[in-house]
């Protein structure tokens, strides 16, 4: 039952980020299937946020922190950050995702305040979440999964063939890479 409760990603962002990037970035991973923690969704009205926060980092396998400039005047998601990073380097494992939103400038304040994101690949936000959920798909081992549908060619075998099995199941800025 515990497994279950398991997250794909936790979304660390500041509020004025959720019309303009979170709203969409959730539409798309939500097509894809991919389980998120968000604060909105997950925290009902009395609950204790940093209980709910803190059950959040633990259960998600992922945090993607959406790096603004209205992050880097929020303590909340600041201190989300820090803890993800933290989990990261105790345990070794890639934890935190950076997405940032807006220019080469914002990017040089968060470089500035986490010198540790510099060293990260790290994705920008440029209105379009299917790049991010294409990302998202490789570190989670989503697009390999559907590949394990090759045993279907062995009972198709009047079509030696596979070929026509690939284009669904690669976009096309997979197939240009």
């Amino acid at each position: 039952d515990k497994m279950s409760e398991i997250k794909d990603v936790f979304i660390c962002h500041a509020s004025e980020d959720k019309p303009t990037v979170i709203k969409p970035l959730l539409a798309a991973l939500d097509k894809e299937g991919i389980t998120y923690w968000y604060d909105e969704a997950e925290i009902k009205w009395g609950e204790s946020i940093p209980d709910k926060v803190n059950e959040g980092l633990r259960i998600s396998r992922y945090v993607m922190v959406i790096l603004s400039s209205f992050f880097l005047s929020k303590n909340w998601p600041q201190r989300e950050l820090n803890s993800a990073l933290n989990t990261e380097s105790s345990t070794g494992e890639v934890k935190v995702l950076p997405l940032i939103v807006g220019k080469n400038e914002v990017k040089q304040q968060i470089v500035q305040k986490y010198p540790i994101i510099n060293d990260k690949r790290h994705l920008f936000w440029n209105n379009d979440a299917s790049e991010i959920v294409i990302e998202l798909k490789k570190i989670l081992g989503r697009t390999d999964k559907k590949n394990t549908g090759k045993c279907l060619e062995t009972k198709i075998s009047n079509q030696d063939i596979p070929i026509p099995n690939i284009p669904k199941e690669f976009s096309q800025l997979d197939k240009n890479r």
